[in-house]
């Protein structure tokens, strides 16, 4: 590795406190525990694939920005492509894990085209990028509100699952479920961090430094989820128990 790229990787370490590697290892170490321990279960693998994807495009992003494979502006369009590429695939596997506990069809079906729109929109603004006079601002910005999108879905779904839990006689022994724990550090890795992608683009232009400090803010809690994941893999009962 030449000089310049471990100058690279130093201050993009540096900047976001060392998260990087910490969030690829817990990526790789859901990934493996949900291969491991699949027990036979669709879910178990469906969440297995998301942080296998999400690992590969993290790391894909990771090495393009160290390397400068497409000079400065192209590294940032690339990281926004691999962001929503994660986006997509992230609300369209938490849409397969929540509506297993969804009982009224109506709710089913909103949540069902509410995916569908999401995703039109995320092929829309990847196609957009593909013809000239789309500026940097204007990609961070739609990028970010489809981020803001994902995390109103996610939030919403987390608390439909709260209410069905509450509402039948599943919310004993609340803390052996896995689905529990999955529902809860979803719903936080998403809600929290809502504010925070609204005012992203201009946080960014007013102080880089607090940008990056939400931007550590959305690791950890991500960092949390695939925690809980992993918790769900090791357990004996099912994971959408």
């Amino acid at each position: 590795m030449n000089p310049q790229a471990l100058k690279r990787l130093h201050g993009i370490l540096t900047d976001r406190f060392y998260l990087q590697p910490i969030l690829l290892l817990v990526f790789l170490s859901c990934s493996v525990l949900g291969l491991i321990f699949n027990r036979k279960e669709r879910m178990r693998l469906v969440l297995a694939a998301y942080a296998l994807i999400g690992g590969i495009l993290y790391l894909s992003t990771l090495v393009v920005w160290v390397t400068g494979a497409f000079g400065k502006t192209g590294d940032e369009i690339y990281e926004e492509v691999s962001n929503t590429f994660f986006e997509a695939l992230e609300l369209a596997v938490f849409y397969m894990f929540f509506k297993r506990f969804i009982r009224r069809k109506p709710i089913k079906q909103f949540l069902a085209a509410y995916l569908i729109i999401f995703l039109s929109i995320a092929v829309a603004f990847l196609g957009r990028l593909l013809f000239p006079g789309y500026s940097l601002h204007q990609i961070y910005q739609h990028s970010y509100l489809i981020n803001v999108f994902e995390f109103i879905a996610l939030s919403v779904m987390s608390l439909i699952y709260f209410y069905e839990l509450f509402i039948q006689d599943y919310a004993r022994n609340l803390l052996k479920r896995s689905s529990f724990f999955i529902a809860t550090s979803t719903f936080f890795y998403s809600v929290l961090m809502i504010p925070f992608f609204v005012i992203a683009p201009d946080v960014s232009k007013i102080n880089h430094t607090f940008f990056l400090i939400f931007v550590d803010c959305h690791y950890l809690l991500l960092i949390i989820l695939l925690l809980s994941i992993c918790k769900g893999f090791l357990s004996r009962t099912r994971i959408t128990a």
